[in-house]
């Protein structure tokens, strides 16, 4: 069974993306914050993970990707970021290149329904079946 983990601190997107998905086959994992986000990474194999870039509670974006590197010798995970801060971009990309795929960094609010296009797209290639866990 497939999983998706999305680390967003607003509990409105972290609801209207599971409604999104919700008829979708994938597993759901919700995280407010980098800490709670490097606990499930650190049980659970992801196969998509949509990360915001900041957070109001504890750690950061950074943090994850570090956690990502430390924890997987060969990273099988789609990595999304989606933001309403997107100018550190450019340093993103050039700090974890080999994490990110320009194609899958997204601007909050617009950017939001091309992210839901592109998962969408995702999960159906591999018809997988639907759970969601709340963090």
């Amino acid at each position: 069974m497939k999983n998706l983990l999305y680390v967003e601190d607003e509990k409105e997107l972290q609801s209207f993306l599971v409604e999104s998905l919700d008829s979708l086959p994938i597993n759901i994992h919700l995280a407010h914050d980098a800490e709670s986000a490097i606990e499930l990474i650190s049980k659970v194999s992801f196969d998509i993970i949509v990360l915001d870039l900041y957070y109001t509670e504890q750690g950061t974006v950074e943090d994850i990707f570090f956690n990502i590197v430390e924890s997987k010798g060969n990273l099988c995970t789609e990595i999304f970021l989606i933001s309403g801060f997107l100018y550190e971009k450019k340093q993103m990309l050039d700090d974890f290149f080999y994490l990110l795929n320009p194609k899958n960094i997204f601007q909050k609010p617009q950017g939001f329904k091309d992210l839901l296009t592109i998962l969408h797209s995702r999960i159906e290639e591999n018809k997988v079946s639907v759970n969601l866990t709340w963090y």
